[in-house]
């Protein structure tokens, strides 16, 4: 009696590919972002998690465009007031709009001192915010 040769076979299984801490965070913390910027009805915000979010879709996203969204929004938390913080608090679905406003934004900042590093752009390339 012999050994059925799918047994003799090493398992071939398709491992996806390594998860970027872009694609991570939005993963894990998308929603709570959205409900952030929901609070404040910023548009801007909210057009650029939805573009975070579509191009992460793609099946190569361009690094490029994803520093992009990540800069918008890091200069939304950067030019907001704590007063303006304050005056939302209400509008926020969550416990706390100031720990998740200052989570978010020290995320944020993370990931683009790191993206920084990682995507080579060119000064015609890369338009701050």
């Amino acid at each position: 009696m012999g050994t059925p040769t799918a047994l003799l076979q090493p398992q071939q299984t398709a491992f996806p590919a390594p998860e970027t801490r872009v694609e991570k965070y939005i993963r894990l913390h998308a929603g709570d972002l959205r409900a952030v910027m929901a609070a404040f009805e910023n548009e801007q915000g909210a057009e650029a998690i939805a573009a975070l979010e579509n191009e992460l879709w793609m099946a190569t996203p361009d690094p490029v465009f994803l520093m992009t969204c990540l800069e918008e929004l890091l200069h939304i938390f950067d030019t907001t007031t704590y007063s303006d913080l304050i005056d939302h608090c209400r509008w926020y679905a969550g416990p706390n709009l100031i720990g998740a406003w200052n989570f978010h934004g020290a995320r944020i900042s993370d990931l683009v001192a790191e993206g920084c590093r990682l995507v080579e752009v060119s000064p015609s390339q890369h338009q701050p915010v």
